[in-house]
């Protein structure tokens, strides 16, 4: 007798304690957030103008308002400068934008749905100098973006979240540059993202 009831005692304490830790857990997923995280990913592919050089990830604010909606603004800056001879040039991109995401929990596990909006663009500028000769070739692009998003995010602690996402981007942008007619593109396709978010 005595062992059964030891058995059905640990039995209560197994159940309430697993109860009570994933009852806690929820409602960390659940709880109002300002925080800040980064996409392992790279601005350069914005535009595929880069096969080299360093990651530049982008960096964004998530705002839990509630534990129905999220938004994410976010930004990305890259600058290459290049230097031989007689000639340099320098590239720059940049990209900043908003994310707009109704959410659902499951414990510890965050899902997130809705669209990213967003401007970008770039220079870039080319010199060359031999002797008394100097040419300097000078563009700009400019354009936004949308991409339809859906995703997720792990909470490990109250603090730190793991996430993937999964989107169709859609880009469009003109090039403007020196001597030459504006050149409009239009890219589409899908992309995948890795997030490290850290919450206050």
């Amino acid at each position: 007798m005595k062992k059964i009831l030891t058995i059905l005692l640990i039995s209560i304490c197994v159940f309430a304690f697993t109860s009570n830790t994933m009852a806690q857990t929820n409602q960390v997923a659940k709880k109002p957030k300002i925080g800040i995280g980064v996409s392992i990913s790279d601005i350069k592919d914005i535009y595929q103008l880069f096969s080299s050089g360093p990651t530049a990830p982008q960096i964004f604010f998530p705002v839990k308002f509630s534990s129905s909606f999220m938004i994410e603004p976010g930004f990305g800056y890259f600058q290459v400068k290049e230097e031989g001879g007689s000639s340099e040039s320098t590239t720059s991109i940049y990209s900043f934008g908003i994310g707009l995401f109704p959410m659902n929990h499951n414990g510890s596990l965050t899902y997130y749905y809705g669209i990213r909006l967003g401007l970008t663009g770039g220079s870039s500028k080319y010199e060359y100098s031999s002797g008394d000769y100097t040419d300097e070739e000078k563009s700009t692009i400019s354009g936004y973006f949308a991409a339809p998003a859906v995703g997720a995010e792990y909470f490990f602690s109250e603090h730190f979240s793991l996430g993937g996402e999964a989107q169709f981007r859609y880009i469009t942008y003109t090039e403007e540059e020196d001597g030459e007619d504006d050149s409009t593109y239009t890219m589409m396709g899908t992309r995948t993202l890795l997030f490290i978010r850290w919450y206050f």
